[in-house]
């Protein structure tokens, strides 16, 4: 079992100003492949549940999209990100970041958001060169130089 735990992140969550400032640092606390995956199965679980409560009227169903969609993402935080997710410190722009990041990956873009992760995890470098987010997508290399 494997009981190291990576060390916190040098960045406060709550300096940023704007979602477009947060979103890239937001990519780096999901740089593994199964966190984001989670975060993934977590959200569309809980659409799920949505629809359910609509149909139902049962509001037990609210609650169960909540517990599934943090659980599936707290699940892959800290199992497998080993961080602490940023809703503790960023709860609306986390709220956000999971659901551009859902939109992301039904669009194909999930190397997208691999990719990114070397600029945003210096968001001070992201804002310093003028890319945003979604600046940070369009600057990607092109998808032959991604191996």
């Amino acid at each position: 079992m494997n009981t190291t735990t990576a060390p916190e992140s040098a960045v406060d969550p709550r300096r940023f100003k704007s979602f477009t400032e947060f979103y890239p640092f937001y990519l780096t606390e999901h740089a593994n492949r199964t966190c984001r995956r989670l975060h993934f199965a977590g959200s569309t679980l809980s659409l799920l549940c949505l629809v359910a409560l609509v149909v139902t009227l049962n509001p037990l169903w609210l609650l169960a999209g909540l517990l599934v969609g943090y659980g599936f993402a707290w699940v892959g935080h800290f199992g497998f990100e080993k961080n602490k997710p940023a809703s503790f410190k960023r709860p609306l722009y986390s709220f956000m970041g999971d659901w551009t990041m859902y939109r992301d990956i039904w669009l194909g873009k999930d190397q997208d958001l691999v990719a990114t992760k070397s600029i945003a995890h210096r968001p001070s470098a992201a804002s310093a060169t003028g890319l945003s987010a979604r600046g940070l997508r369009a600057a990607r290399p092109a998808a032959s130089a991604v191996p």
